[in-house]
């Protein structure tokens, strides 16, 4: 669960962070321990551009 504060961070193109951005992070680091994943995301976030919003990201993993 996440805030729009994080996929639309434009870049200087003013292009946005985006949701297939976000969701390749998840899928290439998915066994990543959650605090971690938490830093990756936000740090890529924040490299893409500058927050001009909100941002509030919930991890959780679901262990069947």
């Amino acid at each position: 669960m996440m805030t729009d504060g994080i996929s639309e961070v434009p870049n200087a193109s003013d292009e946005e962070f985006g949701l297939d951005r976000l969701e390749l992070l998840l899928r290439n680091n998915a066994g990543q321990p959650l605090p971690q994943l938490w830093e990756l995301i936000m740090g890529e976030v924040k490299r893409h551009g500058v927050q001009q919003d909100d941002q509030t990201l919930l991890l959780l993993r679901v262990v069947t």
